[in-house]
């Protein structure tokens, strides 16, 4: 005697309430099943069931209210369409810079402590060596001067003390 197996899905499609735009990655889970999905690029999901009983459907998005319905097992294999509330107003938010200094692009200070720290030649500190420490200084091959590069012409490291 074969038996018909019809496997059962929830399927639906979410969207926001106002401007009917799918919502892209709204999570949509199932706690009786413990399982879940997020949506898609279209705003559509399916997750497969199984049973005779009422399903409980948890919809979330971020910045909106979250949503419950109960579907009846006669509905899982229609397409539910989900209308999601904005709930959380966010007013605009402004970034300002912390420090009002004006300097160049690609600056770096370096404090004379730490200069101190670095190698010595004849017991004075090394400044084109401590620029060769930094990040994104590339230290030159055996025999070429780190002030001038011959591989690239008019390049010129500029050294201007500051004061702390």
């Amino acid at each position: 005697m074969a038996e018909n197996i019809h496997a059962q899905q929830i399927c639906g499609i979410v969207l926001d309430e106002i401007s009917r735009e799918p919502l892209i990655g709204a999570s949509v889970y199932l706690p009786s099943f413990q399982s879940g999905t997020s949506t898609d690029n279209n705003g559509y999901f399916c997750i497969p069931t199984s049973g005779s009983e009422n399903i409980m459907v948890q919809v979330s998005y971020i910045g909106y209210k979250k949503y419950q319905i109960i579907v009846p097992p006669r509905a899982s294999d229609s397409l539910l369409v989900i209308l999601l509330t904005p709930g959380i107003a966010i007013d605009e938010i402004t970034v300002v810079e912390s420090s009002q200094r004006n300097r160049p692009g690609g600056a770096v200070d370096v404090p004379i402590q730490l200069i101190k720290k670095l190698p010595n030649i004849l017991g004075e500190p090394d400044l084109l060596k401590s620029f060769q420490l930094m990040p994104g200084v590339k230290m030159g091959d055996e025999g070429s001067s780190p002030v001038f590069d011959t591989t690239k012409y008019f390049d010129f490291i500029t050294l201007i003390p500051s004061v702390s």
